[in-house]
């Protein structure tokens, strides 16, 4: 890689950051929950927005011990991902 390869490419780097930032701000989510959207999102999956905040609001009701509940339902959503990205019917049962 060249000098100036490598300069785009960071270039392109900083504006997708800029572009991450304003979405970060634009959907008031936490940053775990913004890091599921972004992950969803690059991945193409169908509303990205409303399974992150499914995400953070059932981790916000778990913060008191449920530890189990949520994940489960971390594991559940990423089957469930996978299921949509690779076509298949089913990875787990939960």
């Amino acid at each position: 890689m060249t000098t100036q390869q490598a300069m785009d490419l960071l270039e392109k780097l900083i504006a997708r950051l800029k572009v991450a930032e304003k979405d970060r701000d634009a959907t008031g989510l936490s940053p775990e929950a913004f890091a599921v959207f972004y992950v969803l999102m690059s991945d193409g999956v169908e509303d990205p927005l409303k399974a992150a905040q499914a995400g953070e609001s059932i981790e916000c009701l778990c913060r008191g011990g449920c530890g189990d509940i949520l994940a489960r339902f971390k594991l559940k959503l990423a089957c469930t991902c996978l299921r949509q990205r690779s076509g298949a019917r089913r990875f787990t049962r939960i």
